[in-house]
């Protein structure tokens, strides 16, 4: 049974791993966008051109604002917190910062303090 929960737990860990990456991938695309958007380029779309103002970092405020620009369909859930939030960091936060101040979401981290088979907590990947 030890082999059993491993084996779950390494399913459990790959999804996390490609939650994570689809989030961050999304947040990038955004930012690609608004950049577009901002420097008035051609193939902006306008729903990116109505949300440039001076006080973005051209990250999305929140991850809520990936849906509403369909850059994602959904946020996915944390498949190690299922019943908490992402914790975001801001372009402003300190990489290492364990709070954020909010302003937009730069990254993207699981709020599980589990032990990941590797040895390190799932906050940190």
């Amino acid at each position: 049974t030890t082999d059993l929960k491993e084996l779950a737990l390494r399913q459990k860990e790959l999804e996390l791993r490609r939650t994570l990456r689809e989030l961050r991938e999304g947040i990038d695309r955004f930012k690609v966008e608004y950049d577009k958007a901002k420097g008035n380029d051609k193939t902006k779309q306008e729903i990116f051109a109505q949300r440039v103002s001076a006080d973005r970092s051209g990250y999305p405020r929140t991850l809520e604002e990936l849906i509403e620009t369909k850059i994602l369909r959904r946020i996915p859930r944390d498949p190690m917190a299922p019943e908490t939030p992402w914790v975001t960091l801001s372009y402003s936060d300190s990489i290492d910062s364990t709070v954020s101040d909010a302003r937009d979401v730069w990254d993207v981290r699981s709020s599980s303090k589990a032990a990941a088979l590797d040895g390190t907590t799932y906050d940190t990947w």
